[in-house]
């Protein structure tokens, strides 16, 4: 469900891979994401899964995907407020619909609210190969770093 936004951009794809790339220094080279798309109240982000990210039966684990919703959340948020490190999560619902292929993820967030205090995302997760059959669905609120 991609939207215009009210809220402007503060932050390029290329910065906001860049911020991440320097806030999750140490785990960086095992999540495996990548933006896809950046736009106006919008993001696309990609994992590339690997062995690491399966669990028993062969599939993408559950603990994955959550991460896949909150990296991208984090993401759309920043993308908005510019670099705001110690924004953080207060809320993050995810319900899983179906079974996930261990395949490339997509995420696809829109920016709900963007308050003063609060961000609230919404997330929609389907393996790359079947983009209309939904895995899982999340909602993520944002408690936001104030400056």
């Amino acid at each position: 469900m991609k939207q215009t936004s009210q809220y402007p951009l503060q932050m390029d794809a290329d910065g906001v891979m860049n911020f991440l790339k320097e806030v999750f220094v140490e785990q960086w080279h095992a999540i495996g994401f990548e933006i896809i798309s950046l736009t106006p109240g919008y993001l696309c982000i990609r994992l590339q899964p690997s062995i690491i990210h399966q669990r028993p039966g062969g599939t993408l684990s559950g603990p994955t995907m959550f991460t896949l919703a909150d990296v991208g959340a984090y993401a759309l948020v920043n993308a908005h407020t510019g670099p705001r490190p110690l924004s953080v999560t207060t809320n993050l619902n995810i319900n899983f619909m179906r079974k996930p292929d261990l395949a490339p993820m997509i995420a696809n967030l829109n920016l709900l609210k963007l308050g003063k205090r609060l961000a609230v995302v919404n997330i929609e997760m389907a393996n790359e190969s079947a983009p209309d059959n939904l895995v899982a669905q999340a909602t993520a609120t944002y408690a936001l770093q104030q400056v």
